[in-house]
């Protein structure tokens, strides 16, 4: 992997560890802050009001100065707020400003991952690697998974662990030179008025909807609607993960023999299928064995996506259009854990549950053939 890329990589897996591991670590503190349900969620939504507000800010910023810039500040930014953490971490109100502060700065860091891959890859080079950027969420969920039981009895260090790991991407950014051609602000705005832009976005939109709304669910789900254990809903996800990974690691040679538009949509049907499978399966065996494919259909159409907004918005004007997307597609997020709540608590359905997370899928079906025509 060219450092350029490890760089925009080991960002990328720094902030979705910050998002992804405050499902584990509010367990402890709850306890230790006090915190009911309501407080949790809070904390968790603070940090995403933070990376959709920003995320287009953002994206201009990037166009205008550069990746690797936004990649230093960001860091440096991090390593403090982590630090502070680590050192004090003593109300809801200081852990809530801060994951506020969090989202708010690390929303720049996958766009400017995007820019540099933007500006240093093409043709078949460019789906390969951003299929290795988008690989760090499946690696995010495995490592969660390992080790969970850790960061339960020793929450506090994690924090101390990020801390350090944004000094090594600050060190990084720093030598790390991309060449970037700055534009203005207004012709980077010009690209929100893009039509296929906007396709694109709502295609991404429904893809952020199934993907987050499984892995937010499938566990719970699993647990209290078809009475698996929890050790053995543990193993689905850890499958369902590695499903992601592998996904991931074959996408890009996929799209070099089928192109984008049939590697998408063969992802988009699998996950319907899938989804469809697990809501009528009630053998704990079988749906150990529809884990892992579950995994790759519900990730790997991401990388083809992310790579024709780029095609579709061009590299000079790539931090804008990923920033653009990724503040629209992050709102799926934020809505589809509270929607597929009320979707049970109205009707205590398993099937209608998996029905809700492809709503997201047949959303961007139609956006991929509105994209490509018929072609």
């Amino acid at each position: 992997m060219r450092k350029e890329i490890f760089l925009g990589w080991f960002g990328t897996f720094l902030q979705l560890l910050i998002r992804s591991s405050w499902g584990v670590i509010s367990v402890p503190l709850a306890t230790v802050l006090h915190l009911n349900s309501l407080g949790i969620g809070l904390i968790a939504s603070a940090f995403y009001l933070g990376y959709v507000v920003t995320s287009i800010p953002w994206g201009v910023t990037i166009d205008r100065f550069g990746p690797t810039k936004v990649i230093s500040l960001s860091s440096l930014v991090l390593l403090i707020i982590n630090l502070l953490l680590f050192l004090n971490l003593s109300s809801f109100t200081l852990v809530f400003i801060a994951y506020l502060m969090e989202g708010t700065i690390a929303s720049g860091i996958f766009p400017s991952a995007m820019k540099v891959v933007s500006l240093t890859e093409s043709g078949s080079g460019l789906v390969s690697s951003i299929a290795l950027l988008d690989g760090a969420l499946p690696v995010t969920i495995l490592l969660l998974g390992v080790i969970s039981p850790v960061l339960i009895k020793d929450w506090r260090y994690l924090f101390l662990a990020l801390s350090l790991g944004f000094a090594i991407a600050l060190i990084l950014s720093l030598r790390v030179k991309v060449n970037n051609r700055p534009i203005g602000v207004r012709r980077s705005l010009t690209i929100l008025m893009d039509r296929r832009v906007a396709i694109a976005t709502a295609m991404r939109f429904g893809e952020m909807w199934s993907t987050w709304g499984t892995i937010t669910w499938i566990f719970p789900l699993l647990v209290l609607y078809r009475h698996v254990s929890t050790s053995l809903s543990g193993v689905f996800l850890l499958l369902f993960g590695l499903g992601q990974l592998l996904g991931i690691l074959a996408v890009g040679r996929l799209v070099n023999v089928m192109g984008d538009k049939k590697v998408i949509l063969i992802n988009l049907l699998g996950f319907l299928l899938l989804t469809g499978l697990v809501a009528v399966t009630t053998s704990t065996m079988l749906l150990m064995v529809e884990a892992l494919p579950l995994g790759v259909f519900s990730f790997a159409f991401r990388p083809p996506t992310d790579a024709l907004i780029i095609k579709v918005s061009g590299n000079l004007r790539a931090g804008t259009s990923i920033g653009f997307t990724n503040s629209v597609s992050q709102v799926a997020t934020m809505v589809v854990p509270s929607f597929i709540g009320l979707v049970l608590l109205a009707t205590h359905s398993f099937p209608l549950s998996m029905v809700s997370l492809d709503l997201g899928c047949i959303v961007s079906i139609i956006c991929l053939f509105l994209i490509y025509g018929g072609a």
